[in-house]
């Protein structure tokens, strides 16, 4: 066998081309879910409550997801998970075609209460399924690739995510939005019957001995695991801030682009486009910024330049110039998730991975909900007196002064936990 073909198996190759399919069908839904629900209502807090239902799923499940992926066969749950989306978006395409045109949307309440539930409702079974899927994804890739060839294979999948996701799936679903609502989810629906069938020609052996213990007692351990471990428990609890007020930007972007810039579901994909490229330069050059660095404060300065960037989000004249930032700002978090993610893999003990994880981003997650719900809120409580434009862009300001205040809390502990600049 030569060395590449040692790298690269078959196996993983046919993992990879599974990754980008449901990928691209994630990247679509991003855009399609709250974009739907704005056809539907001009409700801040109607269209919120989408993307809400998704995050709710993922952080509902994520502990049980954690624990399905550490004691069953993790090949039948990537399938049986893509398998029942292909069925789930098929059922929803079908419901939205012979439901277009919606009509109107309406300042308050819904053109079409049986669309807009549905679309909840599918939302929230979509969240669950991907947090099982996700969960199970990061615990196979050692059953596929050698120990030596992790960091590469490891590569490889995360820019293929992030481009796919991102990049490629976010332009597309806002294309296919143009042409009709239903084209995205039946697109989405294909895309994941191609992953699953990519994923059942990955071979090996995973199949996992039963436990001799109860689900409770797992959880128990793996959370007394991550409770113990102080720098772990302080990362997952910055994370949980950053993604609170990442996800009342991101909500507010939607309204912010059709609204206050004039923009279409292409420019509000191709902004999301952009900010995917440059976390994916953030990923390619991430480990050199540590090495000059050091970790501590690689993860200290890509914290705190999130704070000006939420500031010129809502500053920027013009969709070109917020995908711009957007390239910036998703640069720095994906140079932060360097540190972060690297820390917490060399933390954590083999056996416990996937359970720990899931509770890392349990927590990480929690206050996703919260701030998307939260720019809902903000834009209604303050549209009548300071005007629709200027309540759409306040999200962002307080996302700026959340974020810097994390930062000026977190300063001393992120340096002293994730080490100093290393030694020349």
């Amino acid at each position: 066998m030569s060395g590449g073909e040692d790298i690269l198996p078959p196996a993983f190759r046919h993992s990879l081309i599974s990754t980008a399919s449901t990928n691209i069908g994630d990247g679509m839904l991003l855009v399609c879910w709250a974009w739907t629900a704005s056809l539907l209502t001009r409700d801040a807090v109607l269209v919120a409550a989408v993307p809400f239902t998704v995050r709710v799923g993922w952080l509902g499940f994520a502990v049980l997801a954690g624990v399905i992926a550490d004691r069953f066969n993790r090949k039948r749950l990537i399938m049986i998970t893509d398998i029942a989306r292909f069925l789930l978006l098929a059922a929803f395409c079908g419901l939205v075609y012979l439901n277009v045109p919606f009509g109107t949307a309406t300042e308050s309440g819904v053109s079409s209460l049986p669309v807009y539930a549905t679309l909840v409702s599918a939302a929230l079974v979509a969240g669950i399924l991907e947090v099982v899927r996700d969960n199970a994804m990061q615990t196979i890739l050692p059953s596929i690739v050698r120990s030596g060839s992790l960091e590469r294979a490891n590569g490889r999948n995360w820019a293929v995510e992030l481009v796919c996701n991102s990049l490629v799936g976010a332009m597309l679903g806002g294309a296919l939005l143009i042409w009709a609502p239903w084209m995205p989810f039946g697109a989405a629906a294909l895309l994941y019957g191609l992953g699953a069938a990519a994923f059942l020609r990955v071979s090996g052996s995973f199949a996992l001995d039963r436990r001799p213990s109860t689900w409770w007692q797992d959880i128990r351990e793996a959370t007394g695991f991550l409770l113990s471990h102080n720098v772990l428990l302080k990362l997952a609890a910055v994370a949980g801030a950053w993604n609170l007020f990442f996800m009342m930007s991101l909500t507010a972007l939607i309204l912010h682009v059709q609204e206050n810039l004039g923009g279409s579901s292409f420019d509000y994909g191709s902004v999301l486009a952009v900010g995917a490229l440059g976390g994916a330069f953030g990923g390619w050059f991430g480990n050199g910024i540590v090495a000059g660095l050091g970790p501590g404060r690689t993860a200290r300065y890509a914290l705190l330049f999130s704070a000006p960037s939420f500031f010129c989000m809502a500053m920027a004249p013009g969709t070109w110039s917020l995908a711009f930032v957007c390239f910036l700002f998703n640069f720095s978090g994906l140079v932060w998730n360097t540190v972060s993610v690297s820390f917490r893999q060399r933390a954590l003990p083999d056996e416990m991975r996937g359970r720990v994880n899931s509770l890392y981003r349990l927590v990480a997650w929690a206050l996703m909900p919260v701030g998307i719900i939260g720019c809902g809120l903000i834009v209604r409580a303050f549209e009548d007196s300071l005007g629709r434009g200027v309540a759409i862009a306040l999200p962002f300001h307080v996302s700026a002064v959340g974020v810097l205040l994390v930062s000026v809390v977190t300063w001393s502990a992120l340096e002293q936990g994730l080490g100093p600049r290393p030694r020349s």
